[in-house]
């Protein structure tokens, strides 16, 4: 029962089929965690310093995951910004203490990051397993094992009263929007494209962290809509009136979840609410397949967004400490850090 570690050039490689196995064992082939979106990070997003983590019992690998060193005895698990959770495939937590060992003599804490509690191993609580856990993101999810009906009647008087003036607003002025829901491998790249040039027109390309065809992104989710709509588990949801292009979504799925991966919208036709009537028509239509049990939307949520969730949760990062005594001092260092906060204003 040991650790091994290995360093990646860029890919899973080999091991890509074993890591599949391992995910649909304990997270029914979490997108996330599937090797394609796995290996596209590694190949667009990494940086040459990720090692593969590989353990056995008994002949068995029961664990895999990804780390990279941070510097001071500080190992932390490789999650670029285009992975907003990457479950960890360890079947049980207690593994993880004998990584320290395996990984330096002067590793001292382990960073897992975005963990989702919906898809992790269950971590012990007690003084031997030093731990601490800090929330990070509110996400939102929408369960699917009613109608769209049924749903859109339990959401607030607010919402469906905006949607109906949107909706009247929209056609009156502009024309009847016309959701399409591209699923051919072949579309996936200019769609992309497609989605990157309104995006780059909104606040995240003054920013400059919109997809654009120019940059690493639109690369990545090419990639990742591609090879996940080569096996049908792809799609993006167009919305248009009068044949342009207003709002778009990236979608991936396995057979229980399907999941928002990106969505943006037209932002100088903001009075018209095109993201939320294409949110709307695209929930419509994923209920009506009646082929999932929910839609997730892994992201920060707004209060606004709260209002279309029907389960929220906290995505976290989890610190596994090598004792006891280590754990002890990042306390006081993050107490006394927020003490200094809070007096210097900083």
């Amino acid at each position: 029962m040991n650790w091994e570690i290995l360093p990646l050039t860029n890919q899973l490689g080999s091991w890509s089929g074993i890591w599949d196995d391992l995910n649909a064992r304990l997270y029914n082939s979490h997108p996330f965690s599937d090797s394609r979106f796995v290996n596209a990070l590694l190949k667009h997003f990494g940086n040459g310093t990720e090692h593969l983590c590989i353990h056995r019992s008994v002949g068995n690998i029961d664990g895999l995951l990804i780390l990279r060193y941070r510097g001071r005895g500080i190992w932390t698990q490789f999650v670029p910004s285009q992975a907003p959770a990457i479950p960890i495939l360890v079947e049980n937590a207690d593994i993880l203490r004998g990584l320290f060992s395996s990984l330096s003599p002067f590793a001292w804490l382990i960073e897992l990051l975005n963990m989702d509690p919906e898809f992790c191993p269950s971590f012990p609580f007690n003084k031997d397993f030093c731990l601490r856990i800090v929330p990070h993101t509110l996400t939102i999810n929408i369960n699917l094992k009613s109608s769209f009906e049924r749903y859109w009647e339990t959401r607030s008087k607010g919402i469906v009263q905006n949607m109906r003036r949107y909706q009247r607003r929209i056609e009156n002025e502009l024309g009847l929007p016309v959701l399409q829901i591209l699923v051919d491998p072949h579309l996936m790249h200019d769609a992309v494209v497609h989605y990157g040039e309104l995006e780059s027109n909104g606040w995240k390309g003054y920013t400059g962290t919109a997809v654009n065809i120019k940059n690493k992104q639109s690369n990545f989710y090419s990639e990742v809509m591609t090879t996940f709509a080569a096996t049908g588990q792809a799609e993006i949801s167009e919305y248009r009136v009068d044949q342009k292009l207003i709002a778009s979504r990236l979608i991936i799925f396995n057979n229980s979840i399907k999941i928002m991966l990106k969505t943006t919208y037209d932002e100088n036709l903001a009075r018209f609410a095109p993201g939320r009537l294409h949110l709307r028509d695209t929930l419509q239509y994923i209920f009506r397949e009646n082929q999932h049990n929910s839609v997730e939307f892994y992201t920060n949520a707004t209060q606004d967004q709260l209002a279309w969730a029907t389960g929220q949760r906290h995505i976290s990062h989890v610190m596994i400490f090598r004792t006891a005594l280590y754990a002890r001092a990042y306390d006081l260092y993050h107490t006394i850090r927020l003490l200094l906060q809070k007096y210097t204003g900083k």
